[in-house]
């Protein structure tokens, strides 16, 4: 269901930083959802790199994949969107900064 994507993106960029990479398995049940994925991914910070063919053939544990239509999509985080709680921090932190080198 579409309802659930941007929860998903948002779960995933809260508990990644810049040097996150993130797998994601998947099968198309739902086109909208798959579609609305790829389309708010970049909105979250993320880069989506389809690696099925590649990774999914190389490995061969999991083989099954490509006869099940997986995908195998990575994200890679691209924009260092900053939540508001980490705002929050990185303030207090330019102030104790300043505080010390005063």
């Amino acid at each position: 269901t579409t309802t659930l994507v941007k929860s998903l993106l948002q779960t995933m960029r809260k508990m990644s930083h810049k040097n996150t990479l993130i797998y994601l398995c998947l099968q198309i049940r739902c086109a909208d959802s798959h579609e609305l994925l790829l389309k708010e991914a970049p909105k979250f910070g993320f880069c989506i790199q389809d690696c099925s063919e590649q990774e999914l053939k190389q490995l061969d544990s999991c083989s099954w994949g490509l006869e099940m239509e997986c995908k195998l999509l990575r994200f890679v985080v691209v924009d260092d969107v900053i939540s508001g709680k980490d705002k929050k921090r990185s303030k207090q932190n330019k102030k104790e900064k300043k505080k010390k080198d005063k």
